[in-house]
């Protein structure tokens, strides 16, 4: 979403978009060519994260705006819980999307 500090940057999924009961991701993948910075989602807000980028040569964390992410949620139930279909990845190429049938549903 944006990067204003030196190694730092903003993604949008804070704590309304990823269960962190157990903790926060400790992962941060990209999901196209670009590699680095290797990144750390360092806090969590309502709707947006912090990002912080270790080992980066330049603190060039610019490069991060539009930038796909990968952030696997330390607790997979309640995150799955806050959404509407899984978005299945192969590698780097989507090849399902199943939907979460009785999300919401209240009887």
């Amino acid at each position: 979403m944006s990067a204003t500090r030196p190694g730092m940057a903003v993604c949008d999924v804070g704590l309304k978009g990823l269960a962190v009961d157990p903790g926060l991701p400790r992962s941060v993948r990209w999901l196209d060519a670009r590699r680095e910075p290797v990144l750390t989602y360092a806090s969590a807000n309502d709707k947006h994260g912090m990002l912080e980028a270790r080992n980066a040569p330049h603190d060039n964390t610019s490069a991060l705006v539009g930038a796909r992410l990968l952030l696997p949620p330390g607790h997979c139930d309640p995150t799955a819980n806050l959404y509407d279909e899984y978005v299945c990845y192969r590698g780097e190429r989507v090849e399902a999307i199943w939907p979460i049938d009785a999300r919401g549903l209240l009887r």
